[in-house]
């Protein structure tokens, strides 16, 4: 179920559970205390509020992500054993851009959610009950389905073609060694090594 603890599991699970948290009640929760009305009475349209909702959920959410990731990127400059190049650092930044997309998705959810909703705590429910399908069920039963429509063979049944190719593959060498015998090459285990054999 769990992949190794890193950056994007966290994303995946921590931050995408504390931005439902956050962001459950941003539009039920008010209309149930009555602010709601209160900021439409304002000359403000929806639209906007619905972008200032929105925009102030993700700085809170994204300020605390970047402060690491700068951190991440402080420390791997400064270890002598880390040395990233210009690919790398694209793939960092890429790796940023892709978890800020996937918290964005889950605050809209949220905001979805939260509008069609009366109640705060139904839509606390229902959106914990999206959390799994999208978190947990669907990764989980994609690689299920995956496997009945295109079946994986086994490590066992792998690591017998494995050994059946490493074989063939020597006695190819063999074959090949015996035809064209010569006294400057043959072949060990990983290296051509000066004797009686060439390598293939």
């Amino acid at each position: 179920v769990f992949s190794a603890v890193d950056a994007v599991l966290m994303v995946q699970i921590a931050f995408s559970l504390f931005v439902i948290s956050i962001a459950y009640d941003v539009i039920c929760g008010e209309r149930e205390s009555g602010t709601l009305a209160l900021v439409a009475s304002n000359p403000v349209s929806k639209y906007h509020i619905l972008i200032g909702k929105y925009l102030g959920g993700m700085a809170s959410l994204l300020v605390p992500l970047a402060i690491s990731w700068i951190a991440a990127v402080l420390l791997i400059n400064v270890h002598p054993m880390i040395e990233f190049h210009s690919t790398e650092w694209s793939r960092f930044a890429g790796l940023f851009a892709a978890l800020a997309l996937y918290l964005s998705v889950f605050f809209l959810l949220s905001m979805l959610v939260s509008a069609i909703t009366q109640r705060s705590a139904r839509a606390l429910v229902w959106l914990l009950f999206l959390w799994i399908v999208i978190v947990f069920i669907i990764p989980n039963g994609a690689v299920y389905l995956a496997k009945q429509v295109r079946p994986v063979p086994s490590k066992f049944v792998i690591n017998i073609e494995s050994a059946a190719l490493r074989t063939a593959f020597k006695e190819k060498i063999r074959d090949y060694g015996a035809k064209h015998r010569s006294s400057s090459y043959f072949t060990s285990e990983r290296s051509v090594i000066s004797g009686n054999q060439p390598f293939a």
